[in-house]
């Protein structure tokens, strides 16, 4: 399994500028810790974690725009060999961390329904992230090795869908998921009234 780091990404699916991403971590890895009775710091570095996976998610749909963008004449295969590469392994490993250590310390704090429906929708928007994720992954391996079943404006439509799909998920996730994660925290003060600074979020 691979470990990526914001830099490592950058390098696979080179998209400029990605070090920007404010507040998160180098690295991070799933948590199999017990998150009962989570602690102001542990929340901060689930946050940091979460950070660190929507500035991945968002290079990797800058990457998969620009080359929806250069169909069909001026297509780098090996950048597209690359990302499809990493996409399965990003998309798992995203997953994983919302899956088993964000939305359970949601769920567990937050009073609100509409949250725990919210959870709900974006469980669904990871199976169908998943499966488009596969189509994704094969039409740029593909596309790469020259051999594109599907034509240029079928295949820009296939992940320009995907793209805009995650980042519709992403911005879902910061508008209502971060305020949350945020006041459920059982030491408010750890994260700071400059929370939205901390982690970029507008």
């Amino acid at each position: 399994m691979f470990n990526f780091e914001l830099a490592t990404l950058a390098a696979v699916i080179r998209t400029p500028g990605l070090n920007a991403a404010s507040g998160a971590t180098n690295q991070y890895e799933n948590s199999s810790q017990d998150q009962k009775g989570m602690t102001g710091e542990s929340k901060i570095e689930m946050l940091d974690r979460l950070a660190q996976a929507h500035a991945e998610q968002d290079a990797l749909c800058t990457a998969l725009e620009e080359i929806a963008d250069s169909l069909p004449d001026s297509v780098d295969r090996q950048r597209c060999v690359r990302t499809a590469r990493a996409l399965g392994t990003l998309m798992q490993r995203w997953h994983a961390l919302e899956e088993e250590v964000v939305f359970p310390e949601l769920e567990r704090g937050a009073r609100d329904p509409v949250i725990h429906r919210m959870i709900e929708h974006l469980k669904l928007d990871h199976c169908s992230d998943q499966y488009l994720a596969e189509e994704v992954q094969l039409a740029l391996f593909e596309l790469g090795e020259g051999e594109a079943n599907l034509s240029p404006d079928a295949l820009g439509y296939v992940l320009r869908g995907f793209f805009e799909g995650l980042r519709r998920h992403i911005a879902m996730e910061r508008d209502v998921l971060w305020p949350a994660l945020v006041q459920s925290n059982d030491n408010h003060n750890a994260t700071g009234g400059d929370w939205r600074e901390r982690w970029a979020i507008e």
